[in-house]
This record gives structure tokens, sequence and C-alpha cells, in this order.
């Protein structure tokens, strides 16, 4: 391979890049039902958790918290989110 490929393949991107047309009415178009499927689906998740735990803003994992403090008392008073934030995402994937 030359020394120049990967200056003529990010010139070929950058050119490529430039023909498309991101604000076209075709991607608004998308964009707009997109963000309606979204907001139809998050009323509907928010509505049943209202139906479920009487608050618009509690999930399961704050009521398992609760629950789980409630029979282990040695649980931490942030549980279950006392843990790091960066070890929760990147655990599963770092540790053998």
């Amino acid at each position: 391979m030359a020394r120049h490929d990967p200056v003529s393949a990010s010139i070929f991107l950058v050119r490529r890049h430039a023909e498309i047309e991101i604000f076209s009415p075709a991607a608004w178009n998308n964009a707009k039902t997109a963000i309606a499927a979204f907001l139809l689906f998050l009323g509907i998740d928010r509505a049943y958790n209202f139906c479920r735990f009487g608050s618009w803003t509690t999930t399961y994992i704050f009521v398992f918290g609760v629950q789980y403090r409630m029979l282990h008392p040695a649980a931490p008073p942030s549980f279950p989110f006392s843990g790091s934030l960066l070890k929760g995402l990147a655990g599963p994937f770092l540790v053998p």
C-alpha cells in the first residue's frame, strides 16, 4: 500500500460528506417521525410507571433499592448506585 492512502481516503470522505444533504426535507421528515415515536413511547412508559408506582419519575431500580435496603440494612444508603459509574459501564468489557 502506498503511504498516501490514508490522506486520499480522508479527502474522499470529506468530499463525499459535502455531497450529502444533511438538512434535506426527507431527513427532517424522518427526524420528526422518530421524535414523535420516541415521545409517544416515553409517554406510555411514564404513564405505566405512574399507574404502577404512583410517581412519574420512579423506576424499578429505585423500588428495588428501597426493598433491598429494607431486607439488608447493611447495604449503603445509595444502593444500587453505590459503585463507580466507570467500573459499572466498563467492568463487563475489562474484567476477565
